[in-house]
């Protein structure tokens, strides 16, 4: 049974009780909404469906890379944890506050042309998105702090950075071929 109140702020707060599932809450801006959410919810349980995604919505990249940063980069070379390290000080620098289920192509393109505003190179924002792809998946198999992520529901499903072009770069070979006459 769902129940819809209206906080002080003006949201609105949908509660879901049901027997055999633990209590489950979401806030929303209208009460459309929070009406639509709770009966998809309840539906899900219903069938026996529904996955909590609140740990999902509240693991945040920072958080994830940090993780990352302890759990998996010290089983590597020690060259390979010092460039992991800077790699992760740039990406927490403009992605910190995003949860993992908010990663998008959109985003990472968007990160993908920060870093060639930067000055960086296309290869530099390859590689830093691979080590976002390399936590994004580290975070699927391990669960870390939620079980929804193996289920194929997840909300954390897809390899977003496949999907990324970068601009191709000629190799100097082939500008040094263009430009010097045949001998």
């Amino acid at each position: 049974m769902a129940t819809l109140v209206k906080t002080n702020s003006g949201t609105w707060k949908a509660v879901i009780r049901k027997q055999g599932w633990p209590i489950t809450s979401e806030t929303f801006r209208s009460k459309r909404d929070a009406t639509d959410w709770t009966r998809s919810a309840e539906d899900e349980m219903v069938r026996g469906v529904y996955i909590s995604r609140a740990g999902a919505e509240r693991l945040t990249v920072k958080d994830a890379l940090q993780r990352y940063l302890v759990e998996v980069t010290p089983i590597k070379k020690p060259t390979t944890q010092r460039s992991e390290k800077i790699t992760a000080e740039h990406l927490i620098g403009f992605l910190d506050k995003y949860s993992m289920v908010a990663l998008s192509g959109d985003l990472a393109a968007l990160y993908r042309d920060h870093c060639v505003s930067t000055g960086r190179s296309n290869n530099t924002a390859r590689i830093e998105l691979a080590m976002l792809s390399k936590t994004y998946f580290a975070v699927e198999e391990a669960g870390w702090g939620y079980r929804e992520a193996r289920h194929k529901k997840s909300p954390i499903r897809i390899n977003v950075w496949k999907a990324i072009r970068f601009a191709q770069q000629t190799s100097g070979s082939t500008v040094r071929q263009k430009y010097l006459p045949a001998v």
